[in-house]
């Protein structure tokens, strides 16, 4: 049995329309409040969350200013006595951890 379905219920082909990138510039003191929050809310969560927060952090953390540097660093660090969620997620806190201090030493920076 053929069914015939009326052409003006097929949605139109839509037109591709190209994104534009949204250039976030990581020094900006309001773009670290956001990359802070989202360390804060991801620190400790067994979800997705964090595996993207540490992938969107990690290329940057040359890119951070000292005070986001530092603040990202002992917010990780201090997460510890909480539990950073599941083993996978502990490795990526880890490696973000690691990243965060090695440019902190790089730079001189004293940690508060």
């Amino acid at each position: 049995m053929n069914i015939k379905i009326p052409k003006q219920l097929f949605v139109p082909k839509m037109p591709y329309v190209k994104q534009p990138k949204i250039m976030l510039n990581p020094n900006n003191d309001n773009v670290g409040a956001v990359l802070i929050s989202a360390v804060r809310y991801a620190c400790g969560r067994r979800t997705y969350m964090p595996s993207i927060v540490v992938n969107v952090i990690l290329p940057i953390v040359a890119q951070l200013n000292d005070k986001n540097l530092c603040c990202m660093e002992r917010d990780i660090r201090e997460q510890e006595r909480f539990g950073y969620g599941d083993e996978c997620d502990r490795v990526d806190w880890m490696k973000l951890l690691k990243a965060l201090q090695d440019e902190i030493e790089k730079r001189g920076i004293e940690k508060w």
